[in-house]
């Protein structure tokens, strides 16, 4: 039997032609699929991000309404605590007095702290600016001054500050207004209004 080398040689050649042909097609198919993967992805992703950005528009709608809701009469509101710079309404704080009800301190080592009733303590906020703080079983008093500041790290949230110490970051959950320090790692404290 002869062999015929020219027809095995072309059937060769046809061969490696068709697994190029395949080879490209492949590639061209895989890059389709990661281009598809990539927009699902990015589609995704922005479909989150909008959702993320609703749920906090509407969180904060409640909560501006919460506060409303129970905001002291026109003869107890003001700007003087804010510095004139925003009415105490947009800033969220309700002057009036708050009992101390925990305090959850800090970092990675949390734990909870409940007053008894030789550590009670009483904030009475005055939408003068001034904070009249009474603490341990004689109710001893104390006098300072509060005031919401601005500060460009915390710049999304309302800030306090009580004399010139340290800023908390202030929010309201119903009647609860919690000072929370814990952007710094250190405790965040809740007081319920009486």
């Amino acid at each position: 039997m002869k062999i015929n080398y020219l027809s095995i040689l072309i059937c060769c050649a046809l061969l490696l032609g068709l697994n190029a042909c395949n080879s490209s097609k492949k590639a061209k198919e895989k890059e389709a699929v990661e281009a598809a993967e990539k927009v699902v992805e990015e589609t995704t992703y922005a479909k989150e991000k909008a959702a993320e950005k609703e749920m906090k528009q509407q969180s904060q709608k409640l909560e501006n309404t919460k506060i409303n809701s129970s905001q002291p009469s026109s003869s107890d509101k003001g700007t003087a605590a804010s510095g004139g710079k925003r009415p105490l309404e947009e800033t969220g704080i309700i002057p009036g007095t708050y009992e101390w009800v925990k305090t959850i301190c800090c970092g990675r080592m949390r734990n909870v702290k409940i007053p008894d009733e030789s550590e009670k303590k009483t904030r009475v906020f005055k939408s003068s600016g001034e904070l009249v703080e009474t603490a341990g079983p004689e109710n001893r008093a104390t006098n300072k001054n509060w005031k919401i500041v601005d500060n460009e790290m915390l710049d999304d949230h309302t800030v306090l500050q009580i004399d010139d110490g340290r800023n908390a970051i202030i929010r309201y959950k119903g009647d609860t207004l919690i000072i929370d320090y814990g952007y710094m790692d250190l405790q965040t404290e809740f007081w319920l209004r009486k």
